[in-house]
């Protein structure tokens, strides 16, 4: 069980215990960085503890997440999804699982609603609340959950997975393997190629810059969107990471202003020059 899992051994243990001593808890809090497969064990705990293989034709499970175009998990999902089906027993099985995706958004009136459900639960429900992190949770909520932290796979880990997937490792530079940081998911979103594509075009963006090459940069910041892609947040991290901080100030502007719609090719076009002039000043 778990063996389709990279890492977090210790995290997996303990799920292991409790369903071997029959000690499910009512409520789980998976706690850690986004992207490092949280998510991903809590669906097999799910599978195993419901004893099903697809959890998209489960009866018994339920997956709640921050609608589009809304800020917070708002309380009448919790109300519709959780307090109101809660206390209906299983159809299938042993256990009714619940898991809340990116519960760091439940605002303060959802977890109000979940709070009676979580002081009162029937003892065949099973709550996974996935979080980075438990800042935003009313203590009342922190108290009544079991926490499992997970932390960033390590460089190990992560080559286990590539080797895993038959990934080819040359594939991958050295500061996409750093800029991934222990993330499955921004592993996994790297191997699609207009994702791998647009990090080569940004290394290219960085070499050229180091070079003073102006229009080359103009030319290849004109080939990507900084618009949906990660293309601009790999741009500040290798600029930071080779410590031209004072760069990184032009690509937080250059963010501001797509943020409020601005003209993207003018927005690239600025930023290409701004980026070699300073070069240029300050560049040995």
């Amino acid at each position: 069980m778990f063996d389709n899992i990279i890492g977090h051994n210790s995290s997996k243990e303990v799920l292991l215990k409790d369903i071997e001593k029959n000690k499910v808890s009512h409520a789980y809090a998976f706690i850690g960085p986004s992207g490092i497969g949280k998510k991903k064990l809590a669906e097999e705990f799910a599978k195993k503890i419901l004893n099903e293989k697809d959890l998209s034709i489960a009866i018994d499970y339920k997956y709640i997440s921050k609608l589009e175009n809304k800020k917070n998990i708002i309380i009448e999902q919790i109300r519709k999804e959780i307090v109101e089906d809660v206390y209906i027993a299983p159809a299938t099985g042993s256990y009714k699982v619940y898991i809340i995706d990116d519960a760091e958004n439940l605002n303060e009136e959802s977890q109000n609603a979940l709070l009676k459900t979580l002081e009162e639960p029937p003892n065949y429900v099973c709550i996974i609340l996935i979080a980075e992190n438990i800042q935003n949770f009313l203590p009342t909520i922190i108290s009544r959950v079991k926490q499992i932290r997970f932390n960033k796979l390590s460089d190990k880990e992560i080559t286990e997975y590539i080797l895993l997937k038959d990934y080819d490792k040359d594939y991958f530079t050295h500061s996409m393997l750093s800029y991934i940081d222990g993330s499955i998911g921004k592993l996994v979103k790297l191997t699609e190629e207009s994702e791998y594509n647009l990090f080569k075009d940004v290394e290219l963006i960085v070499e050229n810059i180091n070079l003073k090459r102006e229009l080359e940069v103009i030319k290849l910041m004109d080939k990507i969107s900084f618009k949906n892609t990660n293309a601009l947040n790999y741009l500040e991290y290798l600029l930071y990471y080779s410590n031209k901080y004072s760069y990184v100030f032009e690509i937080e502007e250059a963010r501001k202003k797509l943020k409020y719609n601005g003209n993207e090719d003018i927005i690239k076009t600025v930023l290409a020059i701004k980026l070699c002039r300073k070069e240029k000043q300050y560049g040995k």
